[in-house]
């Protein structure tokens, strides 16, 4: 299940263009409009959430600190370094500019996608 903030997300905003990718530029998009509307959205359930939740990297900031500031997802393109992927990038979540949380994900050489609606099918 996704809250409705995750099932909105703009994925076309996280994909940077040839003219980001050369500038160096990392793209994203808004998420959650606080860091305790997504630690909410997590508790009734939501999967994308929960997993940012469970990895949010305790530094400096205190979760308390957080509660109160939009939460923001980021792509950064890793390219094929890893043996066996076709391809990798990390899904970087900010609060008051940092990153709070880091996902990694690896898309596996040889895998054919097909696009489709979970829900109709």
């Amino acid at each position: 299940m996704l809250c409705r903030m995750c099932k909105n997300i703009a994925f076309d905003q996280l994909i940077p263009t040839d003219g980001d990718l050369a500038a160096g530029v990392v793209s994203g998009t808004q998420h959650h409009e606080t860091f305790a509307d997504l630690v909410a959205a997590a508790s009734s359930g939501c999967e994308l959430c929960t997993m940012i939740e469970k990895n949010v990297v305790q530094q400096a900031l205190s979760r308390e600190s957080l509660m109160a500031y939009p939460t923001k997802l980021r792509t950064r393109l890793k390219g094929r370094e890893h043996p066996g992927y076709q391809g990798s990038s990390d899904l970087l979540v900010l609060c008051l500019g940092k990153i709070i949380a880091k996902l990694e994900l690896f898309v596996p050489r040889g895998m054919n996608f097909e696009l489709y609606d979970s829900e109709n099918s």
